[in-house]
Parts: structure tokens; C-alpha cells; sequence
């Protein structure tokens, strides 16, 4: 851990139509959970949790054309937030979509959120949107499935404040439109 601690950039290496584009700084600071996704295109979609120079956790993504050409960094998780542990996942018409865990200030429990990258939209990622309620702890444990049909689910296991039981949750979102409310799996 204390080795993850120390990082000041992320060094990326992608092997793309038999080219590797390596060791490229992509972000600053401690950047820890990384996560890689690659679209049909060989565009290469990066996301991770870094503390800031202010000590803000945040989620920031980027991405890299085909050709090895990195993107800025644009954060995701919403300001003030403490976001960390972000999956992604791409699909087949090169939609790509990240959840992570953040701190949900006014209950003081981990909640889900979500954001998209639409294909066609020129890059841009849509707002932040909560996925999982404020009445349930999520634990480091979620996932994310698409399927060729733009079909995303998030799974996760979380406990619920009420009870106190831990139950695995899921949402789901068709690319391009809203999240389902949060449903119990388990019992």
C-alpha cells in the first residue's frame, strides 16, 4: 500500500493493431485503481481515483486516439466529493460508462455513481448521476456487464442501514438514457 501511496503518474502501456504505446504520464499526483478500456476503434479510455494537490479524492478519466495521442484528464466525480475506485466498461458501439463509490456527506455512507460517454458526442462525458440510495453502505465489491444491445448493469454489495444486512443491488441504464432505480437481488 504504502507503494500505491507513492505514485506521482500513471504509466499506461496499450498494445494496439500490434503496436505498443507505453509509458505515457496521463494524470499527476497519487493516482491509484486503475482501470483500461479499449473500443472497437483502438481508442484507449483510462479512468482512476487521484488525490489532488488540495487533498480532494476525485475520479478522473482520459482517453488515447489510436494513434497514442492522450487526452487532458477531466475529472468526474462532482466537487467535494471523496470518489474513489472507479470500474468502466466499453461497449461494442464504443459507449463507455464508469461507476465509482463516494462519500455521500449528508448520511456518511459510500453511495455508487455513474457517468456515460456517449459515442457521437464529441467526448463528452454526461453529469455524475447517483446510482445506489443514500439508505445503503456500498462495499468495494461492484461490477459492470454491457451487452450488444447497450444494456449496462452495476451490481454491488451493500448494506443496508436500516437493518444492517448486506444485500447485493443492481441498476441498470440503456446507453444514452436514465438509470434504473436501485433494486434489492438478494434476500
Amino acid at each position: 500500500m504504502e507503494f500505491e501511496k507513492s505514485l506521482k503518474f500513471i504509466s499506461v502501456g496499450v498494445l494496439i493493431g500490434g503496436i505498443f504505446f507505453g509509458e505515457t504520464a496521463v494524470g499527476a499526483n497519487q493516482n491509484n485503481d486503475l482501470q483500461l478500456g479499449i473500443d472497437s476503434l483502438g481508442n484507449a479510455i483510462a479512468a482512476w481515483d487521484v488525490v489532488d494537490a488540495s487533498n480532494n479524492r476525485l475520479i478522473q478519466v482520459a482517453t488515447m486516439t489510436a494513434s497514442g495521442t492522450w487526452s487532458t484528464p477531466a475529472t468526474l466525480s462532482l466537487t467535494g466529493q471523496v470518489a474513489e475506485s472507479p470500474k468502466i466498461i466499453v461497449d461494442s458501439s464504443d459507449n463507455a460508462v464508469v461507476i465509482w463509490t463516494a462519500v455521500d456527506a449528508t448520511n456518511q455512507v459510500m453511495v455508487l455513481y455513474a457517468s456515460m460517454l456517449v459515442a457521437g458526442t464529441g467526448g463528452h462525458w454526461t453529469t455524475p448521476v447517483q446510482i445506489s440510495t443514500s439508505q445503503c453502505n456500498v462495499a468495494s465489491d461492484y461490477i459492470l456487464v454491457v451487452n450488444n444491445n447497450k444494456n449496462v448493469v452495476a451490481l454491488w454489495n451493500a448494506v443496508d442501514t436500516t437493518t444492517g444486512l448486506t444485500n447485493v443491488y443492481s441498476a441498470m441504464v440503456k446507453i444514452g438514457g436514465s438509470w434504473s432505480a436501485q433494486k434489492q437481488v438478494s434476500q
